[in-house]
């Protein structure tokens, strides 16, 4: 929710919205992408049948054709509700911004994710090229990070820290502090 907070924030910033909806936006929509995951604070909210339906954790929801088509669809409808146009972009980009974050702290990880939706139905029907490594994208091992190990909230913390940073426009004030401290 951190990351997807932050996401958000940096999409309002980019559109010229309050910060503080779009972190809102992308707190909740860092969520969306394990909502095919019984146990996930959204996916435990949805009936059993819903998961019955779903191919498993990190499946098609995890892929950024699925995000932006759920931005896409959540703006289109807040549009036809006649709400001004800043609010309809703030909520495209806000939930995009929010649910790709999710993917991209979940490539981090060892798990990795889906490359795209055609490349996880290659998968399925075995049709993948050799290099597809099970329909995934994933880090070297020895840089993936383990799911709630330590370097978990390191990782969440800089995401955020860079964030701020950028969303503040700091960047030129912490080079020049780190070109002070090195030398």
């Amino acid at each position: 929710m951190l990351i997807g907070a932050t996401a958000g924030a940096f999409a309002a910033a980019q559109v010229n919205a309050p910060l503080g909806y779009g972190a809102a936006i992308g707190a909740v929509a860092g969520l969306l992408p394990d909502i095919d995951h019984p146990g996930s604070t959204l996916g435990s909210r949805l009936p059993r049948a819903y998961h019955l339906l779903t191919p498993g954790h990190r499946g098609p929801t995890h892929t950024v054709e699925w995000c932006a088509l759920v931005a896409w669809g959540l703006a289109q409808l807040l549009g036809l509700a006649g709400a001004p146009e800043w609010a309809v972009t703030l909520l495209g980009w806000g939930v995009f911004a929010g649910a790709v974050s999710h993917l991209v702290a979940d490539l981090m990880t060892e798990q990795g994710i889906p490359g795209t939706i055609l490349l996880v139905i290659a998968y399925k029907i075995r049709a993948a090229p050799f290099w597809a490594r099970r329909g995934r994208i994933r880090l070297p091992r020895w840089l993936a990070i383990r799911t709630g190990g330590w370097a978990e909230p390191l990782v969440t913390g800089l995401a955020v820290l860079a964030g701020i940073v950028t969303i503040g426009g700091w960047w030129p004030q912490v080079s020049s502090w780190v070109r002070t401290r090195l030398g």
